[in-house]
This record gives structure tokens, C-alpha cells and sequence, in this order.
């Protein structure tokens, strides 16, 4: 199962790209958001990091101490990224300001 999730998000994520890096939590990262537009049910993080370095090294890639060297996303992915992280601030600043909103004011009795 894992190396077929790899294969799926590199096939759809990834680029071959000699002097691409990137980081193990970005990796992973990227993983999870692919993995839920699939709609599968992700692998661990233990799991991924295994079929990935084991991908990598079919393609010329190495897994080393901090990330994926080999490798970078493809463009469009970056896009998608940056669009999912927005909207995920945007919700969790409109949640604050509305706790904020409805919480205690310092000094009121309640």
C-alpha cells in the first residue's frame, strides 16, 4: 500500500529534478493534502518515509538526514499548497477573532 501511495503522489506531485530538496515534514506534508484529494486513507509517517526513500533511489534520489534530495514538487502542486495554507489561516484567524469576540472581556464578572 505504501508504495503504491508514493508512486500516485510522486506520479502527480513531484518532479525529477537533480538539484531539488525537499524537506521530510514538507514532504509529508504534501503527502497528507494528496492523499485526502485522493480521498485514501494516508500511511503513517514511518511507512512514507521508507517507500519514498526506496522511490527515490529508483529515480536517482537519495533520502538523507533532513529531507528528499533528487526531487522537488511540480509547480502546480506548489499552487495548491499555498491555496489549502491560506485558507487554513484565513479559518483559523476568523476562529480567533470569533473566540475572541465571545469570550470574557478582562475585568467583567461572569
Amino acid at each position: 500500500i505504501a508504495n503504491r501511495h508514493v508512486q500516485g503522489f510522486a506520479q502527480n506531485c513531484l518532479l525529477v529534478h537533480a538539484q531539488g530538496h525537499v524537506r521530510t515534514q514538507d514532504m509529508y506534508a504534501g503527502y497528507l493534502m494528496w492523499a485526502e484529494e485522493e480521498r485514501q486513507e494516508p500511511i503513517g509517517h514511518r511507512d512514507f518515509d521508507f517507500a519514498m526513500a526506496d522511490h527515490l533511489v529508483q529515480i536517482g534520489g537519495i533520502r538523507d538526514e533532513r529531507g528528499y534530495r533528487g526531487c522537488r514538487f511540480r509547480a502546480d502542486f506548489i499552487r495548491r499548497l499555498d491555496g489549502i495554507n491560506s485558507k487554513e489561516a484565513k479559518k483559523r484567524l476568523g476562529m480567533s477573532l470569533h473566540e475572541l469576540m465571545a469570550g470574557k472581556r478582562p475585568g467583567s464578572e461572569q
